[in-house]
C-alpha cells in the first residue's frame, strides 16, 4: 500500500508555502517576470532531471497512455506553469509575499476541474457558498469602516 494522499497533499502544501519567499527574492532582481519564469523554469528542468536519480520509483510503472493525458498535461503546464506564474510574479514583484497566497489560494472558485473529471460537484457549491458569506461580510465591515450609506 502507498502514501495515503493526504499526506502527499500535506508535502504538496508545505513545499508550495516556501516557494513564495524564494520567488519574491528572486523575482525582485529581474525586470521583467517572464525573464524570472524562464529561471524558475530552469529550476524546474533541473529537479526533473535529478529526481529519478534520488527517487527512482517516481519514473516507473507507466501504463500505456492515449493522446488526451499529454494533451491535457500540456495545457494544464500551460495556464498553471506558464500564465498563472506570469500573473503570479507579477504580482507578487509589487504586492506583499504574506499576503498574495491568500489571494491566489481563491483558485477552486473558479475551477472548473470538477467538470472535466467528472466528480462529484457538490463541495464547489458549498465552496461558492462559504465565499460569498466571507465576502458579504468583508464588504459589511468596510461600509462599516468607511461610513458608507
Amino acid at each position: 500500500m502507498g502514501v495515503d494522499w493526504f499526506i502527499w497533499a500535506l508535502l504538496a502544501a508545505f513545499t508550495w508555502g516556501l516557494q513564495p519567499a524564494f520567488d519574491k527574492v528572486g523575482v525582485m532582481a529581474f525586470n521583467s517576470p517572464y525573464a524570472a519564469l524562464a529561471v524558475r523554469c530552469l529550476g524546474g528542468l533541473v529537479g526533473l532531471i535529478i529526481l529519478p536519480f534520488i527517487w527512482p520509483s517516481i519514473a516507473n510503472n507507466n501504463p500505456p497512455i492515449t493522446w488526451k493525458a499529454p494533451v491535457c498535461l500540456m495545457l494544464a503546464g500551460f495556464f498553471g506553469s506558464v500564465l498563472g506564474q506570469i500573473f503570479y510574479l507579477n504580482a507578487l514583484k509589487t504586492g506583499e509575499v504574506s499576503k498574495l497566497p491568500a489571494v491566489t489560494a481563491v483558485w477552486p472558485l473558479v475551477s472548473l476541474s470538477a467538470l472535466f473529471v467528472k466528480q462529484d460537484f457538490k463541495w464547489f457549491v458549498n465552496l461558492k457558498n462559504a465565499a460569498k458569506e466571507c465576502l458579504s461580510l468583508n464588504i459589511a465591515k468596510t461600509e462599516k469602516e468607511h461610513n458608507f450609506p
